[in-house]
C-alpha cells in the first residue's frame, strides 16, 4: 500500500514538474514571440519614419499659382514724363504698301520724343505772360529758333485738336504765313502738308514740307507732331526750304479743360534779323490768345 502511495506521489510530482516546465516554455515562447513582434514593429516603425524622412527631403517644390489677369502688374507712367506716355515702338510699325507713310509713321515717335525733351534740355526765357498765355524763347545761337507757347482752354481734347489742325485758321491767325496746303491725307491721324512763309526785302520767303501725326498717349493726353520730310509730291520752289519740328502736347485737365504746350523748333536756313526775332514773342502772344478765345467760344 505504502509503495503504491509513494509511487502515486512520484507521478504527481513528475506531472507537476512537466506542467511547470511546460508553462515556463510556453511563457518563454510567448515572451519570445512578443519580443519578436515588438522587434518587427520597431523595425517597421523605423522603416516608415526613414521612408517619411526620405520623402520629405525629396518632395517636389510647391507649384506657383497661375497668374491671372487680376494679378498681372498694370502699366505705369508719369503724367509729366512724355517718354513714359508714348505708345510702344511696335505700335508705330504699320503694314502698308505706301513706303513713305510707313517710314514717316515709324519716325514720328522718335521725333515727338526729341522735341518733348527740349522742355528740359533748352534754357527757356519767359517773354510774355498775359491773358492766361505764356510765351517763351529758347536760348540758342545760330540759325535755330526755339519757341514755346502755353495756355489752358475750356474745351476737351477732341475740340482742341480740331482747331489746332485747322490749317485755314492757322493762316488767318498768323500774318507771316502765306498758306498751308494739305497735300495728302493718309488717314484720320496722318497727313502730308506744305507751308509757305512770307518774305520781305531783307528776309527771303521760306517754305516747309512736313508730315503731321496725331498720337494718343497712354493716360488720355494727346500729341500732335509735325516734322520736315522729303516727298516727290512737294518739290522745292524759289523759297528757301527750311525745316521744322513742332509738337503740341495736349494735357487733359478734365473732360472740359485742356492744357496746351506747343513747342516749335525751326531750322530757318539763314540768319534771322534781330528786330524780327525780338518781335516774335509779342506776335505769338497775340496769335495764341486769339486761338484760345476761338477754341473756347467755338467760333472763328
Amino acid at each position: 500500500m505504502g509503495s503504491v502511495c509513494n509511487g502515486g506521489d512520484s507521478n504527481k510530482d513528475e506531472i507537476t514538474l512537466d506542467v511547470t516546465e511546460h508553462h515556463k516554455k510556453a511563457k518563454s515562447s510567448s515572451s519570445s514571440k512578443k519580443k519578436d513582434r515588438k522587434s518587427k514593429k520597431s523595425k517597421k516603425e523605423k522603416k516608415q519614419k526613414k521612408s517619411k524622412k526620405h520623402a520629405k527631403g525629396t518632395e517636389a517644390p510647391a507649384e506657383k499659382p497661375i497668374q491671372t489677369n487680376d494679378t498681372i502688374p498694370t502699366e505705369t507712367w508719369d503724367d509729366n514724363d512724355f517718354e513714359t506716355l508714348l505708345p510702344s515702338k511696335k505700335s508705330f510699325e504699320i503694314t502698308t504698301e505706301d513706303k513713305d507713310l510707313k517710314a514717316y509713321t515709324k519716325d514720328s515717335r522718335k521725333k515727338a520724343l526729341e522735341v518733348a525733351q527740349d522742355l528740359d534740355n533748352i534754357e527757356w526765357d519767359l517773354k510774355q505772360n498775359k491773358n492766361g498765355v505764356q510765351i517763351y524763347l529758347g536760348k540758342t545761337s545760330g540759325e535755330e529758333i526755339f519757341l514755346r507757347r502755353e495756355a489752358e482752354v475750356n474745351a476737351n481734347i477732341e475740340t482742341t485738336t480740331e482747331y489746332l489742325k485747322d490749317y485755314e485758321l492757322r493762316v488767318k491767325l498768323a500774318d507771316r504765313i502765306e498758306k498751308v496746303d494739305l497735300v495728302e491725307s493718309y488717314d484720320s491721324t496722318s497727313e502730308l502738308c506744305y507751308q509757305k512763309m512770307k518774305g520781305n526785302l531783307i528776309f527771303k520767303a521760306r517754305d516747309f514740307s512736313f508730315f503731321s501725326k496725331i498720337i494718343d498717349l497712354k493716360n488720355g493726353d494727346r500729341a500732335i507732331i509735325e516734322y520736315s520730310v522729303e516727298n516727290d509730291a512737294i518739290p522745292e520752289t524759289k523759297a528757301v526750304r527750311a525745316e521744322l519740328e513742332n509738337l503740341c502736347w495736349l494735357k487733359k485737365i478734365s473732360d472740359t479743360e485742356t492744357a496746351i504746350i506747343h513747342l516749335m523748333h525751326i531750322f530757318i536756313k539763314g540768319k534771322v534779323p534781330g528786330f524780327a526775332k525780338s518781335m516774335m514773342p509779342k506776335k505769338h502772344l497775340q496769335e495764341f490768345t486769339k486761338l484760345k478765345e476761338i477754341i473756347e467760344s467755338g467760333s472763328e
